[in-house]
């Protein structure tokens, strides 16, 4: 019981942080006012070369009830 009521906690932490997170300023000022083609590649361009961080399955698995 003691291990539910830390992972409601942990989980309620996380959301609560996504829930506010914004994007820094500025950060699609290159894609303002933009349409169609130049508005995909404009956000393209924002987004390439980005660092992937993945979640481990056995991390997060057994928080959604999977295992």
């Amino acid at each position: 019981m003691k291990t539910a009521r830390i992972s409601i906690f942990l989980w309620s932490l996380m959301l609560a942080k996504l829930a506010f997170a914004q994007a820094p300023a500025g950060y699609y000022d290159a894609a303002t006012g933009l349409q169609g083609e130049q508005l995909k590649a404009a956000l393209n361009d924002i987004i390439d070369g980005h660092t992937s961080y993945p979640i481990p399955i056995p991390v997060v698995a057994p928080m959604c009830g999977i295992f």
